[in-house]
């Protein structure tokens, strides 16, 4: 007998924050109020900090959580210092891109290999969710380079 409760929840106004074992600042993307009333989907892409490399490395138990949320591509921010070189995804049978950018300052000082960069990870983005993949950007922490690249896609989406 199948006791499930099926259905969609959507969280007014709020994102939703997501522990994932031994990962910092994992969020789902969705639920941003956008222009047309309504809200970006839930369960499309994630944000949050590095899976391996220079300041932590994710749990079985993390990884095994994002690959249960669905996720089947990662998108690493990091530079090869960070990331020690990585090529691969910590999270089983996922795709992998690796395009590191630099955003501190302001965006009109974005030098021009940083804006090939944004351009090149954010076609990415949108091929991969066009071709119906979930995805989980990050950088270290997940704050600039994510954070940055997250505020464009919500700009595109039309979030409020």
């Amino acid at each position: 007998m199948d006791s499930g409760i099926e259905g969609k929840f959507y969280t007014k106004d709020s994102r939703r924050f997501i522990y994932a074992d031994n990962i910092w600042n994992v969020r789902d993307l969705g639920g941003i109020p956008v222009s047309n009333g309504g809200y970006i989907a839930y369960n499309k892409i994630f944000r949050g900090g590095e899976l391996k490399g220079t300041r932590i490395n994710a749990s079985t138990v993390g990884l095994k959580y994002l690959k249960d949320l669905g996720i089947n591509c990662e998108v690493d921010l990091r530079n090869d210092n960070e990331s020690k070189r990585q090529t691969s995804t910590m999270i089983s049978g996922a795709e992998y891109f690796k395009e590191s950018f630099v955003t501190f300052g302001r965006i009109k000082n974005l030098s021009n290999s940083s804006k090939a960069s944004i351009k090149r990870v954010f076609e990415y983005v949108a091929d991969r969710i066009h071709a119906g993949k979930v995805i989980y950007a990050h950088c270290v922490f997940g704050y600039h380079r994510c954070g940055f690249l997250m505020s464009l896609i919500e700009g595109v989406l039309g979030a409020k």
